[in-house]
């Protein structure tokens, strides 16, 4: 991880294209995150969220930049679900509630909706460790339906922490069966 890291932060100054520059900020965060450094994948997070939004302003009104836009509005869900998931990691999880449900807000019925669904879980979750049972179990139940549904092999991989985070919900809640 650390390889790739220092090779990252080394190319990252050298690029133009902001769509790359914008997708490495969000890789950094996830290798900050995996080593350990929250606060720093946390920073890293929150500079491609703006970065994110600052091409998604510039395109606006540009109809042949409609997969640009998508793309760019990936990975700002994206890293929101990862502030998401680092502010539970750091127990902050009112802070992280806010980044779940706007996550949610942002992705729901779009071409993005299974950042919507992944946030499901996380907020299921840090309800349930919040004492607010039965919004959680509404928002585990809703996210277990969605899992069952997902059954194609190739599709089921993309949700593997998730489940195991259901899981958690769930054992939290006291539904061990």
């Amino acid at each position: 991880v650390q390889v790739v890291q220092a090779a990252v932060t080394n190319i990252l100054p050298r690029l133009k294209n902001p769509q790359q520059t914008c997708e490495l900020s969000n890789i950094l965060g996830d290798l900050a995150w995996i080593r350990g450094d929250i606060r720093g994948a946390i920073a890293q997070q929150q500079r491609t969220i703006e970065m994110a939004q600052a091409c998604l302003h510039q395109l606006e009104g540009d109809p042949a930049a409609a997969h640009r836009r998508y793309y760019f509005r990936m990975l700002e869900v994206d890293a929101l679900l990862s502030l998401g998931l680092y502010r539970l990691d750091l127990w902050e999880l009112e802070a992280a509630a806010v980044q779940f449900t706007q996550v949610i807000a942002l992705s729901q019925q779009t071409r993005h909706h299974a950042w919507a669904e992944k946030a499901t879980v996380g907020l299921a979750l840090v309800k349930a460790l919040l004492g607010e049972t039965a919004i959680a179990q509404n928002l585990a139940d809703k996210a277990q339906q969605t899992f069952l549904q997902t059954t194609a092999p190739e599709q089921s991989g993309r949700f593997a922490y998730f489940i195991q985070r259901l899981g958690q919900t769930y054992a939290v809640l006291g539904n061990l069966a």
